[in-house]
């Protein structure tokens, strides 16, 4: 009994510590979401949370590379995800501090990387959406099954909820320009020179912590600054802290349904496969 409870505790553990990864790198794809500075110590955080993450799942990560070090496996599809992921994120991190504005980890002429920052930030977002997905039967198991509702009225819930969350992450994937992300550096497009801000999407358009002006228009984010028009927006109201709550959860849902996008599709691809691949399995006679 004591062991079974050990064992809730774990689970429940890594699924407060993947919702904490969620929130926070949610928040990392707008640079003004809360400062400049939140997004820079953050990107450290959360760099230290995936870290501690992959740490609570080395027995299988060893398993898996050892078989296919040794031929003994082939390729697993969550592996090949898991890496690219630790690939993406590590490229996030070292580009972030050599073009860092509060660190001192920066180097002149770096500025050129920040359109690279922005293609892996954008691969890591699509790359931890895609691992939640391989994920799915999992999740579902862990957290949605336990749900104390009739089986019918839980399925119904889960299928309008998958469909808003597709809905929503549909219309973020257009109006954020996040695709274009994947482009950008192969497109021949650069980085203004200092003055401007860099051409990324709604993040870039937002002032920088002591206010400026921007190239563009915020969409979807209230603020009293000019948007390169002479237009003024109306300024979300702050916390004592100066911190835009509205603007935050605002990030948060825009880029957390763009993760859950990624997710859907990936768990709604995987078990077709996994379906069609046991369909084809010989029989038992």
């Amino acid at each position: 009994m004591r062991r079974i409870k050990i064992k809730k505790r774990k689970i429940y553990g890594k699924l407060l510590l993947d919702l904490a990864l969620l929130v926070l790198l949610s928040l990392m794809y707008r640079k003004n979401a809360i400062s400049m500075r939140f997004h820079e110590l953050g990107g450290l955080a959360l760099c230290g949370l995936f870290l501690i993450h992959k740490a609570l799942n080395w027995k299988w990560i060893h398993s898996v590379t050892a078989g296919i070090i040794r031929r003994k496996a082939k390729l697993n599809v969550r592996w090949v995800v898991d890496v690219l992921l630790l690939v993406s994120m590590t490229a996030v991190l070292v580009t972030g501090l050599l073009i860092s504005k509060t660190l001192p980890t920066a180097i002149a002429g770096a500025r050129g990387l920040q359109i690279w920052h922005y293609f892996f930030s954008a691969a890591s977002l699509a790359l931890s959406g895609i691992h939640l997905g391989l994920h799915g039967a999992y999740l579902k198991n862990q957290l949605w099954n336990r749900l104390t509702l009739p089986e019918t009225v839980r399925k119904a819930l889960g299928i309008v909820l998958l469909c808003v969350l597709f809905c929503f992450g549909s219309f973020h994937l257009v109006t954020t320009g996040f695709v274009s992300q994947f482009t950008r550096p192969f497109a021949g497009m650069t980085v203004p020179q200092e003055g401007g801000h860099p051409d990324f999407e709604e993040m870039e358009h937002a002032p920088e912590d002591g206010g400026g002006r921007g190239n563009g228009s915020y969409r979807g984010m209230g603020d009293d600054i000019e948007n390169g028009q002479g237009k003024s927006m109306k300024r979300p109201e702050q916390n004592q802290y100066g911190i835009s709550v509205n603007n935050a959860i605002s990030i948060f849902a825009t880029y957390a349904s763009i993760l859950c996008w990624f997710a859907i599709i990936t768990a709604v691809l995987f078990n077709w496969f996994q379906k069609w691949r046991d369909h084809r399995k010989p029989k038992a006679e």
